[in-house]
């Protein structure tokens, strides 16, 4: 059995330093990367200099701003990050044959058995290879291990442009981190296993693996057990045919669209643009969210407005969820003379896949009473987790 199996290679600040990369007034410079210029929007992406600063990702603009007044605010250009992403997945396939990709700024590789004890070689090749093709500016940390999991928590060990090979000892080498330094593992799930009494890393090996599927709350407890321990059958990354749990998006309305008819205008777009996902996925939903965030100009109070359609067939008719939606809409209480909309959201939630569906649409005899018309386009953004999330207290 050979030491290493899994390569992982993770992009530093991925966004911002392509921007740093193709812009030479934002080198060695704060920078952050937002899906659009406001100061009620967040940041996506952050520079190294802007991390030791205090600014990372999810901090908003106008708190990075005050905290970092030299700070460069970069729009996000997906188009550019996934020409980038594609070219670092042309050269990765030039050294290994099978690649997972994970993420836009994440892969795992195979490594072959000839080249176990060569993988540091092979990391500092494939970062020359990066420097060469991509520049100097856009980075990544590498890290080796038994499976993806591991390999994964090593890259994140010695960040940024760093290497780290966690071998047959990975448990001693990872028993200095918190738990939450874990993919997977945030605050919450933190205070879980804490109620279980497993408060460290070594807690996290020590328990047996029924336990651990009691701690977690589900089976992904007992994936943990073996992934932890380098298998490959229950590792990061590997699918069981499991479809979003939500999908939905949000926009932070410009300036000229900050009043009833503007905001209307942007939700239906992003209504649309939701129903199409659905259709591309053959994904149906229960129910349908809504959300208005506004600030009063005057007392610069600010509020979200949440409506909810009760739980209902599934589906993933245009017709049926865009009438329910603008109905949700019409709902919403008016907002007063010196309060304006900053946000509109909407999410798709209950889902299940179209083959599971028992009803179809047109087993309901559903009359539409609208004609529907998408006169905003909503731009390209980075996929930023749950669109409820924003307005949730």
């Amino acid at each position: 059995m050979f030491k290493y199996r899994r390569l992982f290679i993770d992009f530093d600040s991925f966004y911002a330093s392509i921007e740093q990369q193709d812009n030479q007034e934002y080198r060695n410079k704060p920078v952050i990367v937002v899906p659009c210029i406001s100061d009620y929007t967040c940041a996506i992406a952050a520079s190294y200099e802007a991390k030791r600063l205090g600014v990372k990702t999810g901090t908003r603009v106008k708190t990075a701003k005050e905290k970092i007044p030299s700070l460069f605010v970069c729009e996000a250009r997906p188009k550019r990050y996934v020409e980038i992403h594609n070219q670092i997945v042309e050269i990765l396939g030039k050294h290994f044959s099978k690649i997972q990709v994970l993420s836009i700024d994440e892969m795992a590789c195979e490594i072959d058995e000839e080249d176990d004890f060569d993988c540091e070689m092979i990391a500092a090749n494939l970062k020359l290879d990066f420097m060469d093709l991509l520049g100097e500016y856009i980075t990544c940390s590498v890290g080796v291990a038994q499976n993806v999991f591991l390999s994964k928590v090593a890259a994140d060990m010695n960040k940024p442009n760093g290497f780290t090979a966690l071998g047959e000892n990975a448990q001693d080498e990872l028993e200095h981190l918190e738990l939450t330094d874990l993919p997977g593992i945030a605050d919450k799930m933190e205070a879980r296993l804490n109620r279980s009494k497993i408060k460290s890393i070594e807690d996290l090996y020590s328990i047996d693996e029924l336990k651990l599927k009691k701690a977690w709350g589900s089976i992904i407890g007992q994936r943990w057990w073996h992934m932890i321990r380098g298998s490959l059958a229950c590792d990061y990354g590997l699918s069981n045919n499991e479809i979003p749990k939500s999908f939905g998006h949000t926009h932070v309305l410009p300036p000229a669209k900050r009043d009833d008819s503007g905001s209307l205008e942007v939700f239906e777009a992003l209504l649309y643009k939701a129903l199409e996902r659905l259709n591309k996925h053959r994904i149906g939903a229960k129910r349908v969210s809504i959300y208005l965030s506004w600030r009063n100009t005057e007392t610069k109070k600010k509020g979200t407005y949440k409506k909810a359609s009760p739980l209902a067939l599934h589906s993933l008719d245009y017709t049926y969820w865009t009438v329910i939606a603008l109905e949700l809409w019409k709902q919403l209480p008016p907002l007063d003379l010196k309060s304006i909309p900053l946000i509109v959201g909407i999410r798709f939630t209950r889902t299940i896949k179209q083959e599971d569906m028992n009803l179809q649409l047109f087993d309901l005899n559903f009359e539409p009473k609208f004609e529907a018309k998408n006169t905003y386009e909503v731009p390209d953004r980075i996929s930023f987790g749950d669109p409820g999330r924003l307005f949730e207290e």
